[in-house]
């Protein structure tokens, strides 16, 4: 028997929740960390824009990695979902709702993660403004 349409919204927000988190850090660290290896590094040892980015990105995802389950875990605790079967598990329905909630969980915390562009100016265009004015 397939999961209620109820289990399922239950399911893409346990799912999505963490990944918030985890794109919000994984963002947000990849970029101040990417800017500053660049300008600490950088000239320095030759490095490109893309390789700091790449540091950054290393730093940001173990950062990121640290704080989804400890996310999910508090999340689980104050909105207990209601379980499924291992059957239901397994349904095409329960696993679309997993990966839609986290594809979304992940999208929204990448989005937000980009707040430090607001208040870098290390890359400002031939008009002086930054990439997100």
């Amino acid at each position: 028997m397939a999961p209620s349409s109820r289990a399922l919204g239950s399911l893409a927000l346990a799912a999505g929740v963490p990944f918030i988190a985890f794109g919000f850090m994984d963002n947000a660290i990849m970029i101040v960390a990417g800017e500053e290896i660049e300008n600490a590094f950088g000239v320095r040892f030759g490095f490109s824009t893309l390789a700091a980015a790449g540091l950054g990105n290393l730093l940001s995802d173990v950062v990121g990695i640290g704080t989804a389950e400890p996310v999910q875990a508090k999340f689980n605790k104050w909105f207990p979902m209601k379980p499924l079967t291992s059957r239901q598990q397994v349904l095409w329905q329960s696993r679309a709702a997993k990966f839609g909630g986290s594809a979304a969980g992940v999208s929204v915390g990448c989005l937000l993660g980009m707040v430090p562009l607001l208040f870098l100016d290390g890359h400002k265009g031939k008009e002086g403004q930054t990439a997100l004015e």
